[in-house]
């Protein structure tokens, strides 16, 4: 009788437990496994220094297990910001990769390096607007008085060799906003760049400024978006600095080499045998 009432017990607590778990558990757990918050999400990818538009974001919904550390969730909180890094299509937005400033990209010069700007004196000169930050362009340059040549005259452009592969630190605007291609003013219209600035050493600072003051320059685009090539590139332009300086220390080396004088000999000199003595007579 006694093991009847235990069994009954038992069976009892386990219905209740039952009740307990379909009644309460299940739909804690199904709440916590539907439940989501909203994210900011990129819909692109997005350069390093880039303003961040409307259109290159979304806002999207995840369960809180996969939410990243300091995410945003309200797009006024990206939109006009710029991306501290670069950014790739499908990552979350946090505070960390987004700032209300421009990364100032003159504070992580490389030891040896300048930055200069050119003006850019024409729309196609420009290359319609089109440079980027990161860009490797090339310079082609016409010095002298354009406008007063003559019909006949032929108008040449070179492309110096120490002017040959540049990287490209920004593009701005007239109201020293830099720009993107994205970038619009008040009245929506895309900000156009009016100086470019590049990343060079001395020799080639010397030059540009001096372009700017006596010349006309035109940009070429080299590359666009491969990090690889562009090294390569630019392992070009430094090969050349080093071999120039590697000719002007051999020729400064010539220098300091005594060179052989053409004196002729005098007749006392002649007269002398090798020996120190005089010839017989």
């Amino acid at each position: 009788m006694k093991f009847i009432k235990s069994k009954l017990f038992i069976g009892i607590v386990c219905f209740l437990v039952a009740i307990l778990v379909g009644f309460v558990g299940v739909p804690m757990v199904n709440k916590m496994t539907n439940e989501t918050v909203s994210v900011v999400r990129f819909k692109e990818d997005i350069k390093k220094g880039t303003v961040i538009t409307q259109q290159s974001i979304e806002v999207v919904k995840i369960p809180p297990a996969g939410l990243p550390e300091n995410a945003i969730s309200t797009p006024t909180e990206v939109i006009d910001k710029f991306a501290v890094t670069d950014l790739q299509k499908e990552d979350f937005a946090t505070t960390a990769k987004v700032s209300a400033s421009a990364p100032d990209y003159l504070h992580e010069l490389p030891k040896g390096k300048m930055a200069v700007s050119f003006s850019v004196n024409s729309f196609a000169s420009g290359l319609s607007g089109k440079v980027l930050q990161d860009d490797i362009i090339s310079l082609f340059t016409v010095v002298g008085d354009i406008q007063n040549l003559t019909k006949t005259e032929e108008v040449t452009a070179e492309n110096h060799p120490a002017l040959t592969y540049l990287k490209v630190l920004s593009a701005t605007s007239a109201t020293g906003i830099d720009t993107d291609n994205k970038t619009k003013d008040e009245d929506g219209n895309l900000l156009l760049p009016a100086t470019i600035t590049v990343l060079v050493n001395a020799e080639q600072a010397k030059l540009i400024a001096g372009l700017e003051q006596n010349g006309t320059i035109q940009v070429a685009v080299v590359s666009r978006g491969n990090t690889e090539y562009a090294e390569k590139l630019l392992s070009v332009q430094q090969n050349y600095f080093d071999q120039l300086s590697s000719q002007e220390k051999q020729e400064l080396e010539l220098k300091e080499v005594p060179q052989p004088t053409d004196t002729l000999p005098t007749e006392a000199e002649k007269d002398l045998t090798p020996e120190g003595g005089k010839k017989n007579e």
